[in-house]
């Protein structure tokens, strides 16, 4: 079973073990269908403050058993003003005391000690069940406690990571305004970062594709997707029609001379773009000027005031969480300990009744064993002091029951108030984090800003250092290219037979991002490139043709097969000198194909960044990387040696079953080949050392080229040099109009910032104004919070005492109902004028409330009208002059930027209306809400005075009543005891006389026996049946008989004494009972 314990009322659930295996929104949706609290209204906690997870299982967690329970709270119970009523279990109490009074009445008899005997043991049983109802009760105490425990921990909990959110922020916030001056001296010269900006140019090559590598992709894409061998024909016409036409265009610009770089130039010029429209390009929605104002507004908006401001927010609501005397519920363990030794003295209790009731039940065993008479008087004697004994425990266990049932409703009330201070805590703490997210937030994104224009500041730097590396990159791949190429030929010139075996590199390590050094390179490189395309074509023309004709040749030679093997003796070693001479003339061919073709591929240089980033980010340390990688391919791939490849095998299929046969001849074949490849290697030996010596010779060449390197290094600096001297030439030449723009500027803009620091100061005013009515406004808020949580105490003690009136009236009336059952209809009537009473009180009530309300409504009505008008006319008169102000800033160059000003100063002030307009409604609300709730007060005590009055009278009404009463009845009952002595008395009388004339008689009858002897009967003699009697036997006769007589009249004396005692004791245990019930009300009353 899962346990789950409800602390609001103290009340313990049981549900399946299966939802275990279930999430915890399965186990929300079972405790919903089982006592109607909604999933989202619910909190789950275990032991320790953990929160249950919606998503997760339920046994993911350590909680659910009976000693450790799933604590749940319901929001609904919380939010409510009267706390809920604590569950407790119904015990049936029984008129047991009725039935002791009867039992005690009824005569010495069999049927007396049973009846008895059973009493006894529903006294046992009943205080079983007490007791059992008590442990319940105390259990669920301990729970409540354990549960208030575990809220206590999850708000320490979320207290802690608060804290260490705000930390966490406040130590961003501290890093920020560290480097605020820097910040804020970049963006008083952010203009003169976006004019140099606007003056540095692009590169046209950084900015797309050209037309020549365009053309070549689309002619590529053309090949691929042909597949026809008549449009492949077609298209290689067309090319080459199209490159003797460009050749004849070359030559004509030859000849021309210099007028080819003049429209290049007008070329470079429309397509010329500056640095600072690249960068805006790269994000078109937002602007770079917007960057640097929403970083101007950031950098006012985030000061060290708003931090301060943060901190004190925080600091009270982390005050007003950590209040011992709200966490900490004092005196409950003291409580509880008291409550654990009422258990001690009820099980004694328990033990006692038990005893009792095990001893009459053997009296009953031994009452029917015997079955005399003689002692029944003394077994009741004994049993009636027996059941009082059992009454008075009965009711020392009601009263332990009716203390732990008081215990839980006060620990409910308590815990009531102090989950509702939890709740307003956590709503607190959940606002503050808000607010604290939301600034962190705000100093992220300004920080993301700032960022930006640092990045901006650097950008001309880096690009200028970008710009003079790419030129010297270029530089040094163009010297190093001529220079390896010259050390080629002159090693082919010197060693024509190793020409074939060498590797050349081409070097392009950058790409060509100044145009008129790169121009004439391109073309020539271009016709090369088409050159060998056409001879490849020819040359792949060529082999099929060869494979054509080899395919015939080989089917001749199957056909021919059985005679070629037979003069393969003779033939064959004529034939492996032949595939030798024509394996090495396809090497050789390879080799001078590849030397046409520049044997290495390229790099491809790129010429356009697929995908800028957002913000410009150039370091030297990417340079750096570049520079040492490309100086590595350079020197790895610049000249290489490469061996030629292995002979291809022969073509021929073996016949293995003719070789069997020609064994001794193909040994002898295999013989002359190793002798041959023995000449072999001894050939390629002096090769490896001839390529040895060719080794030395290259590594010679490469110090050689590292030196000129070096030159070429300082040749390319000293031209950065230079073209960093013309761009501050040209900068100084701009300084001297820029110096005159800015003086001119300066004037402008000092007029303009002493209008925008009037214009700021206003609004810091205006800001401060509205800063000091929030202020207001929270304290208010404060005290209306304040107020609302004394008028619910207020309420909840009203409730109380509403509650304790009605226990105290259902009380009256069960003892009315007890002592007299004709004041019934008396009491309804009474109750029914009451009601009567309570329902036209209500009704004249809702009367009042509908007339305030009513009046409430036409008080806002006109408020918010004359405010509206006010804020109106006062907005209007504002607009008005802000206005006037702007149309005097707008005649300046910055009619954008106040045209924004204007549009922010207008929602501003807007925005003041809207809360002007809001707080002087909420101030008047407020009002009408006090003076409402006095009269709702006043009206309240009035209400609760009358009925304390009408209660009192009644009271009074009924004790002269219940007096009156009892005096009747102690008279009837002195009347009937005297009623019934004076019978008895008459009867012993009677009795007296009856015997005194019956002796009479006899002592007659006797004389006149005397007298005549011959009156007896002649059978018998006088001495044998009626001896004579004398005077002194006559004399102790009448002796005798009066002191019967006094005995028999001290006895019935004796009994009626006993019922006026017993009848009186009644009396008074009524009396005493019904004090005790005015005492507890009064007290109730009073609390």
């Amino acid at each position: 079973m899962i346990y789950v314990f409800l602390v609001d009322t103290g009340t313990m659930m049981t549900f399946d073990m299966n939802l275990a295996l279930e999430s915890v929104e399965v186990l929300k949706g079972a405790i919903h269908n089982a006592v109607k609290v909604p999933p989202d209204k619910q909190v789950l906690l275990a032991s320790g403050g953990e929160t249950l997870d919606s998503c997760k299982r339920v046994c993911h967690y350590s909680a659910g058993t009976d000693t450790s329970p799933i604590f749940l709270f319901s929001k609904v119970a919380i939010e409510g003003a009267a706390p809920p009523t604590p569950s407790v279990q119904p015990g049936g109490d029984g008129d047991l005391r009725a039935q002791v009074e009867g039992c005690l009445n009824m005569p010495a008899t069999y049927n007396t000690v049973v009846a008895r005997t059973q009493l006894a043991q529903q006294f046992y049983e009943h205080a079983s069940e007490v007791t059992r109802t008590c442990r319940q009760l105390v259990h669920d105490q301990h729970l409540q406690q354990q549960g208030w425990a575990a809220v206590v921990a999850n708000l320490e909990d979320i207290v802690a990571a608060f804290r260490t959110r705000h930390d966490a922020f406040q130590q961003n916030f501290v890093e920020y305004l560290s480097g605020r001056e820097e910040k804020v001296a970049l963006l008083q010269s952010f203009e003169e970062d976006l004019k140099l900006l606007a003056r540095i140019p692009v590169f046209p090559e950084l900015l797309g594709k050209t037309q020549e590598e365009e053309e070549e992709e689309e002619a590529g894409k053309k090949r691929r997707t042909s597949t026809a061998q008549k449009k492949e024909e077609e298209e290689e016409k067309e090319e080459e029609e199209k490159e003797e036409e460009e050749e004849e265009e070359e030559q004509e610009e030859e000849k021309r001379g210099g007028e080819g770089g003049g429209g290049e130039g007008g070329k470079r010029e429309m397509r010329q773009v500056s640095l600072l429209d690249w960068i805006s390009a790269k994000d078109s929605q937002s602007d770079v000027r917007q960057i640097a104002q929403l970083c101007c507004r950031g950098l006012a908006q985030i000061s060290e005031g708003l931090l301060e401001q943060v901190g004190q927010e925080v600091s009270a609501v982390l005050r007003e969480a950590d209040r011992p005397q709200m966490k900490e519920v004092k005196g409950l363990g003291e409580r509880l300990c008291g409550l654990e030794q009422l258990m001690h003295d009820a099980a004694y209790v328990v033990q006692e009744q038990s005893n009792f009731s095990q001893a009459l039940l053997k009296n009953q065993d031994r009452a029917g064993k015997v079955n005399g008479p003689s002692i029944f008087p003394d077994l009741c004697t004994s049993h009636r002091k027996n059941l009082m004994h059992m009454l008075k425990n009965h009711q020392k266990l009601q009263d332990i029951k009716r203390r732990c049932i008081k215990a839980k409703e006060e620990l409910s009330e308590n815990l009531h108030v102090r989950l509702k201070w939890i709740m307003y805590i956590e709503r607190r703490l959940y606002e503050a984090d808000t607010r604290v997210s939301m600034h962190q937030e705000s100093v992220r994104r300004l920080a993301g800003l700032l960022q930006v224009v640092e990045q901006i500041h650097r950008a001309p730097r880096v690009y200028a250092a970008a710009v003079t590396e790419v030129a010297r990159r270029h530089a040094f791949s163009r010297a190093f290219l001529q220079v390896t190429k010259e050390n080629i030929d002159e090693l082919r010139r010197l060693l024509p037979e190793l020409s074939h075996c060498l590797v050349i590199g081409e070097v392009l390590a950058v790409p060509p991002l100044l145009r008129h050094f790169t121009a004439a390179l391109n073309t020539q490189e271009e016709r090369r490139r088409r050159r060998r395309r056409r001879m490849k074509k020819n040359e792949e023309q060529e082999d099929k043709e060869q494979e054509e004709e080899e395919e015939e040749k080989e089917e001749e030679e199957e056909k021919e097969g059985s005679r070629r093997l037979q003069e393969k003796t003779s033939t064959q070693d004529y034939e492996m000198k032949e595939e030798e001479g024509e394996e090495e003339e396809e090497e050789e061919e390879e080799e001078e194909e590849e030397e046409k073709r520049g044997s290495v591929k390229t790099k491809q240089h790129f010429t356009a960044l697929p995908d800028y980033p957002k913000h410009i980010k150039l370091d030297k340390h990417s340079f750096e990387e570049e520079e040492e990688e490309e100086e590595e391919e350079g020197g790895g791939g610049g000249l290489g040696v490469a061996l030629p490849p292995p002979p291809t095998p022969l073509q021929s299929q073996p016949l293995i079953g003719q070789l069997s046969a020609n064994q001794e001849r193909d040994f002898m074949a295999l013989q002359v080949e190793l002798s041959e490849a023995r000449v072999e290697v001894e050939r390629l030996r002096d090769r490896l050392g001839q390529l040895g010596d060719l080794k030395g010779q290259v590594n010679a060449l490469r110090e050689k080229v590292k030196v000129e390197g070096s030159s070429y290094l300082s040749y390319v600096s000293q031209v950065s040099s230079s073209i960093l001297d013309l761009i501050f030439q040209i900068q100084d030449e701009n300084t001297s109009k820029r110096k005159e723009e800015e003086e001119e500027e300066r004037k402008r803009s000092d007029s303009l910032h002493q209008q925008l620091t009037e214009t700021q100061h206003k609004l810091a005013d205006t800001q401060h104004k509205l800063a000091d009515t929030h202020r207001l406004a929270d304290v208010y808020k404060g005290q209306l919070e304040d107020a609302h949580r004394e008028i619910e105490v207020y309420m909840d003690q009203l409730h109380r005492q509403e509650q304790s009136l009605q226990q105290a009236a259902t009380e009256a009336e069960e003892a009315r109902q007890k002592m007299e059952e004709e004041r019934k209809k008396e009491v309804e009537e009474v109750e029914e004028r009451w009601r009567e009473k309570m329902k036209q009180a209500t009704l004249e009530h809702e009367l009042e409330m509908e007339e305030l309300r009513q009046q409430l409504g036409t008080v806002k009505e006109t408020l918010v009208a004359g405010l509206e008008g006010r804020v109106e006319e006062k907005v209007r008169e504002q607009l008005q002059q802000e206005k006037e102000r702007i149309v005097k800033i707008l005649e300046t160059s910055f009619v954008e930027r106040e045209r924004n000003a204007l549009e922010i100063l207008k929602a501003e002030l807007l925005e003041r209306l809207r809360q002007e307009k809001e707080e002087a409604v909420e101030e008047e609300g407020n009002k009408i809400r006090a003076e409402w709730k006095k009269d709702l007060h006043r009206k309240e005590e009035e209400k609760k005075r009358e009925r304390q009055e009408f209660l009192e009278n009644e009271r009074r009404h009924w004790e002269k009543e219940k007096e009156e009463e009892v005096q009747r009845k102690l008279a009837l009952v002195v009347e009937e005891g005297r009623r019934e002595l004076e019978e008895e008395r008459k009867r012993h009388r009677l009795e007296v006389e009856n015997k005194r004339s019956r002796f009479r008689m006899m002592t007659t009858t006797t004389a006149t026996t005397s007298t005549s002897p011959t009156s007896l009967p002649f059978s018998s003699s006088p001495s044998e049946e009626h001896p004579p009697s004398s005077p002194a036997s006559s004399l102790n006769r009448w002796e005798g008989l009066d002191r019967l007589r006094e005995e028999l009249m001290k006895e019935r004396e004796i009994e009626i004494e006993e019922r006026i005692a017993s009848v009186r004791e009644e009396e008074r245990r009524k009396l005493d009972d019904e004090k005790q019930v005015r005492q507890t009300e009064r007290g109730k009353e009073r609390m």
